[in-house]
């Protein structure tokens, strides 16, 4: 199990006999782009040659966007509108059959997103580890339980953590990583099936604004120095 650290989440793992004990600090100040981003015509020719038509409803999306955050924004945005999200195994997928399917599991809006965001020039790294259940205090390493999502250069030298489906910026500290680059092996699978992770302490001081009943679509990091709360969209 990997250390990482990024803008916005630091994981330290460490091995004591045959268990792993991780600490997940999730910081996530106000995320601070400078750089300028514009969508070149040989990134829009290249979206419609590669894609058809869902290149060319992401490109005139992607028109307005002026840094690479925004870019991002609009890429997990588009994919979440485009692909119905489903928990299934899309490990042996290829990008061509995403594109022509109406649905997607986590696994493949990255792969749609890093496809999408290389034609743009903006590095990404695929991240494989565990989304542990919320309101739970142990979780079994099986099916839902297994997460992907990406690590992205919104500027040089910065990487976030995004969530197609769910964040931009930073992922919530019930994240874990479990590789770094890649998809996991089957092996590597194997090797963690069946495990379990206990939840020893955990602080959480993030709050909703909008203060809200229903469950968040997407949460993006504070883009002020004045903005305390994550921003629900």
């Amino acid at each position: 199990m990997p250390s990482i650290r990024n803008d916005g989440y630091e994981q330290k793992a460490e091995l004591s006999g045959v268990e792993w004990k991780v600490d997940i600090k999730v910081s996530a100040p106000p995320l601070r782009v400078r750089e300028s981003w514009t969508l070149k015509k040989k990134m829009a020719r290249s979206l419609s040659a590669a894609d058809g038509g869902t290149g060319r409803q992401l490109a005139g999306r992607l028109s307005g966007a002026s840094s690479r955050s925004e870019a991002l924004m609009e890429v997990s945005s588009f994919i979440r509108e485009r692909w119905r999200y489903v928990e299934k195994d899309e490990s042996g997928l290829g990008i061509k059959e995403l594109l022509s399917s109406k649905e997607a599991s986590c696994l493949g809006m990255v792969i749609l997103a890093k496809h999408f965001l290389e034609i743009l020039g903006i590095s990404s790294r695929e991240i494989t580890g565990i989304r542990f259940p919320a309101v739970d205090e142990v979780c079994l390493l099986k099916g839902g339980v297994l997460h992907a999502w990406l690590e992205v250069e919104v500027e040089k030298g910065i990487w976030v953590f995004c969530d197609p489906g769910s964040y931009f910026g930073f992922v919530p500290q019930y994240f874990i990583v479990l590789k770094k680059d890649g998809p996991m092996t089957k092996e590597e699978l194997r090797s963690v099936s069946g495990g379990r992770v206990f939840l020893d302490r955990n602080e959480d001081r993030l709050f909703y604004d909008p203060l809200s009943s229903g469950k968040p679509d997407f949460w993006i990091r504070p883009q002020f120095d004045s903005a305390i709360q994550g921003v629900l969209l």
